[in-house]
């Protein structure tokens, strides 16, 4: 399992924490917060968890 402090070299939020302790445990994941709060890089632990599992990802955002 990816340990969060091998891919982001700073401090994660405590809804990033909760988020990826979420995806560590199997749970499905929404975050909800401000642009530019960060919740980008709970969607990219995903992809890389997956993808360290052999799983395929596909991302979408609204835009």
């Amino acid at each position: 399992m990816l340990a969060p402090e091998t891919l982001f070299p700073f401090q994660l939020d405590d809804f990033q924490l909760d988020a990826i302790a979420a995806l560590n445990q199997g749970e499905s994941v929404i975050v909800c917060a401000p642009t530019g709060s960060g919740k980008t890089l709970v969607g990219e632990y995903a992809i890389h968890r997956a993808l360290e599992m052999g799983r395929r990802v596909f991302y979408t955002t609204p835009l």
